[in-house]
């Protein structure tokens, strides 16, 4: 068992002693899985004190999962902060981890080694952060230099990404970002911290963003360049110039994807701006009705998608011929 390289399925149990005295051999574990966090029990030895964490045995470390389950809404409720924190603490890894994904933690804050401590993790490449319910604020991930790949899924409490979030410096390597099921997100705030890679304006360069079920979403300040742009929103304030700017976003590998957005009813002219846009995908828009006479006149685009969009009744002329255009289960339209 020293040799082992992965271990997938461990079931917690007992408190954060218990977990790191069982672990303690597997000095070669380079993926580790943890599940059941909820388990770990209000003993006295779990949160007291450790005299270790899981960096300290766990040095090869680069993939590390962690995973609370809850079966509701009040389980999580009824679930201790103090317990989490400490449990969250406690499994601290070691500084060369890679990826990091936390599902379903229970607190409302986050230890030092994911807020003012997270800028030594600088080898880290990838985090998901995953039905975190009762946090309100996010960390400074900002600060990973090397990070190519950030998902935010299910936070319930967050109403804005600002200064906290960047912690002073601008995701320089980031590629993927995505902020998913966040119901309170209200606002994506530029930077007011001054730095020297801020002097000349901030911009976010990915090659894919998705925005994905954030009702309440209103403004969008970063200027940004994006290569993919998903858009899963129900919002009508989406469509007007004071949430996004389109001239500010650069389509460099052209692909558009709008998802499930019900009050969008017809593409905002300003998408003309998008002058890479290769390819788009419009699926399940109930309300859009037409697509722009300008469409077809776009010199770049080569594939259009349409799905579910049921009131769809007409496209402009010019649009069949493209390279590929592929319609279904729009009964209105009749081509």
């Amino acid at each position: 068992m020293s040799n082992l390289r992965k271990l997938s399925g461990y079931a917690a149990t007992g408190s954060c002693i218990d977990i790191i005295s069982e672990l303690r051999t597997l000095s070669n574990l380079e993926e580790l899985h943890l599940q059941n966090l909820e388990a770990v029990s209000n003993q006295e030895d779990s949160t007291a004190p450790t005299p270790s964490k899981l960096q300290d045995i766990l040095g090869k470390l680069k993939c590390l999962s962690l995973q609370w389950k809850w079966w509701n809404t009040d389980d999580v409720e009824a679930a201790s902060e103090a317990i989490s924190l400490q449990v969250l603490e406690n499994l601290q890894p070691d500084t060369c981890l890679r990826k990091l994904e936390i599902t379903c933690y229970a607190g409302k804050e986050f230890p030092g080694w994911i807020g003012e401590g997270v800028r030594y993790f600088q080898n880290l490449n990838e985090i998901k952060l995953v039905n975190l319910r009762r946090c309100e604020t996010l960390p400074p991930l900002g600060q990973l230099r090397n990070l190519k790949i950030l998902e935010m899924s299910g936070m319930d409490l967050v109403t804005v990404v600002d200064d906290a979030f960047y912690g002073g410096s601008d995701f320089e390597m980031l590629e993927k970002l995505i902020f998913s099921e966040m119901p309170r997100l209200e606002e994506w705030l530029k930077p007011t911290v001054v730095s020297y890679v801020h002097r000349y304006g901030f911009s976010i360069r990915l090659r894919e963003l998705a925005l994905i079920q954030c009702p309440k979403l209103r403004k969008l300040e970063p200027q940004l360049y994006v290569d993919r742009l998903n858009i899963w929103l129900n919002n009508e304030m989406l469509w007007t110039s004071e949430f996004l700017d389109w001239k500010h976003i650069n389509a460099g590998y052209g692909e558009l994807t709008l998802v499930g957005c019900q009050e969008l009813r017809c593409l905002p002219q300003e998408m003309r701006y998008l002058g890479d846009l290769k390819r788009l995908t419009v699926i399940s828009c109930n309300e859009l009705v037409s697509l722009p006479d300008w469409l077809p006149k776009s010199r770049s685009l080569e594939t259009v998608i349409i799905s579910s969009c049921v009131e769809m009744s007409s496209i402009p002329e010019g649009v069949e011929q493209l390279r590929g255009l592929t319609v279904n289960g729009c009964p209105k339209l009749r081509l």
